[in-house]
């Protein structure tokens, strides 16, 4: 079966947090294909970057460095 090109796609995506003078890494260097007709759960712990990721995929937030593309529309770090 040949496989569709992905309708979500996110490569080597990092996002840290400046809190003050600390840099919190949520995400370090998460790659993930989507493709039509998939099923995908987000599961880890606590602290572990989930919602952090949710909101990038769902381009409410800029990946501090990687690229995100839905349909292939980028929404590239900042």
């Amino acid at each position: 079966m040949e496989q569709s090109e992905a309708i979500l796609k996110i490569e080597d995506v990092h996002n840290i947090y400046e809190v003050g003078e600390v840099h919190i890494n949520a995400l370090r260097g998460v790659t993930l294909e989507v493709h039509s007709g998939d099923f995908v759960a987000v599961m880890g712990a606590s602290g572990s970057g989930k919602s952090t990721l949710m909101h990038i995929l769902g381009w409410l937030d800029r990946p501090t460095k990687g690229r995100n593309s839905f349909c292939g529309r980028s929404n590239r770090s900042a």
